[in-house]
């Protein structure tokens, strides 16, 4: 599944969260990032997102377009 269905899968739930844990399944690493972006609002999100594509080297419209979504 790509990120782009994935999305539309959230978008489609009623509740996001939960098709979004049961995608991550055992994962960790997917496990923290859900713990890390909960409670979030948009702008903390956003500041996650930036501080994320600068630790990749790339700016933040290079990273959300790797996931189909723009700024």
């Amino acid at each position: 599944m790509n990120p782009f269905q994935l999305l539309q899968m959230m978008r489609n739930s009623r509740n996001p969260l939960a098709v979004v844990k049961q995608m991550a399944g055992n994962n960790p690493q997917m496990q923290e990032l859900i713990n890390n972006l909960q409670g979030k609002n948009p702008k903390e999100l956003e500041q996650y997102a930036r501080n994320v594509a600068q630790s990749k080297g790339i700016d933040l419209k290079q990273y959300l377009g790797q996931f189909g979504l723009n700024i």
